[in-house]
């Protein structure tokens, strides 16, 4: 497992916006590069999302949040984590732009962004 990547995709998340008290909600995607066969349970990948997810909170935040938990309880060689969410305040507010995606990153470690394509996300 010396190599090994680790990708888990989609796992959905709803999450509050401590600026405007209006929803957010998407899907995180994540990989990581183990060391030393340290792996986690998916279940508690999810819930670790949940955790951070089920409080006020912003999407840059949040991505951080995840990335530097996996380090942190994993010490894994490293870390990608992103984070693809619709904004209720963007489709309500301002704009009212309804099929606006942001998408935040965060890289931790030694990891590539080579493994993007395996989380969904094209390359340029």
């Amino acid at each position: 497992m010396a190599d090994d990547l680790i990708v888990i995709r989609d796992i959905p998340f709803y999450s509050l916006c401590e600026h405007h008290l209006l929803p957010f909600f998407g899907k995180v995607h994540l990989a990581y590069i183990p060391r030393q066969n340290k792996v986690s349970g998916f279940s508690a990948i999810t819930r670790l999302v949940d955790i951070f997810s089920r409080r006020l909170q912003i999407q840059e935040r949040l991505t951080r949040q995840i990335a530097n938990a996996l380090m942190q309880f994993l010490d894994p060689r490293g870390v990608l984590v992103i984070v693809d969410a619709q904004q209720l305040c963007v489709s309500m507010r301002g704009t009212k732009k309804d099929s606006v995606r942001t998408v935040t990153r965060a890289t931790r470690g030694e990891i590539s962004p080579d493994c993007l394509p395996l989380l969904g996300f094209k390359t340029s």
